[in-house]
């Protein structure tokens, strides 16, 4: 038993580093932020479409109670990674994951509103808290505005995907609620952008690394990375969860700082910002933790 408990936080702590790799990639393919998150939601659907015809057919079936939850989830997650990746594109990895280290500080906030459940004092002095690391690195990194609010949105997105996802993901198969999320996704944002750009081809040409990139960032990061993610809720505890996936701005901080190098290189008051926002989440996760085993014991 301990030893599954402890392979299941090595795999999520794997998947958190591939989440992090995912802002790398956004940074390396060239195309725009709506195309890369149409052809990432369409190989991703594609793949994991495959899978389940050749081994799991049963996978296919969808249950009708789930279908309007399924397609906002998908138009969810699907306007997270274009304002994510838009959010890399106008300003670089490090501004926009910094941001989205307040995405599990944000679900804590607005939880009581889709759950019901009493808001705590502690959570609102943590907000502020939250407020001045966030203000810190807003004026710090002003020059980065619009980056920076694209990816508040982004990160929002993402808390709202999380808590619709965690009503109706345990008693249903992960691979299915990924299949028809990511199809959801795809088609939305090929509609979006037929939409916004009607005079573009919708399906812009790939140069050799993009393709390979696009293929790592579908398959690993997304078809591999989110269907095994959902699997984990499963087994591992939400506090466990949510500190192993606050490592993944860190992760990415740290690679882009070892890819992208003097680019990705940014004033100290940012850190101290990130710093700030991401102790806020830890202190949060914590409080959260032990008022839980305290309603248990």
């Amino acid at each position: 038993m301990q030893n599954n408990r402890i392979k299941n936080i090595a795999h999520l702590h794997f998947i958190v580093f591939v989440f992090g790799f995912t802002s790398i990639l956004g940074a390396l393919i060239s195309i725009p932020a709506i195309p890369l998150t149409i052809y990432r939601m369409g190989i991703a659907s594609l793949f994991l479409g495959i899978f389940i015809l050749l081994y799991d057919l049963n996978k296919i079936k969808l249950n009708k109670s789930l279908i309007i939850k399924i397609l906002i989830c998908g138009i969810i997650i699907a306007l997270h990674w274009i304002t994510f990746f838009y959010a890399i594109k106008i300003s670089n990895v490090s501004i926009t994951v910094s941001m989205m280290a307040s995405a599990a500080f944000l679900t804590s906030m607005i939880e009581p509103l889709f759950f019901k459940k009493k808001f705590m004092f502690y959570e609102f002095i943590l907000g502020i808290i939250s407020l001045i690391g966030v203000s810190i690195i807003f004026n710090a990194e002003f020059v980065y505005i619009e980056g920076l609010i694209t990816a508040i949105i982004s990160a929002l997105l993402i808390s709202i995907f999380t808590l619709l996802n965690s009503t109706f993901v345990n008693n249903n198969s992960s691979m299915t609620i990924s299949f028809y999320e990511l199809l959801v996704g795809f088609l939305f944002s090929l509609f979006l952008y037929s939409f916004l750009d009607r005079t573009s081809l919708i399906f812009i040409n790939l140069d050799y690394n993009d393709f390979i990139l696009l293929l790592v960032l579908a398959v690993v990061c997304t078809s591999y990375a989110f269907t095994k993610s959902i699997d984990l809720i499963n087994y591992l505890k939400p506090f466990t969860i949510m500190m192993i996936i606050n490592m993944e701005p860190i992760y990415a901080i740290l690679l882009s700082l070892l890819i992208f190098g003097e680019s990705e290189y940014l004033s100290i008051d940012f850190y101290l910002g990130f710093v700030i926002v991401l102790a806020s989440v830890i202190i949060n996760g914590i409080f959260k933790y032990k008022k839980n085993n305290k309603s248990y014991s």
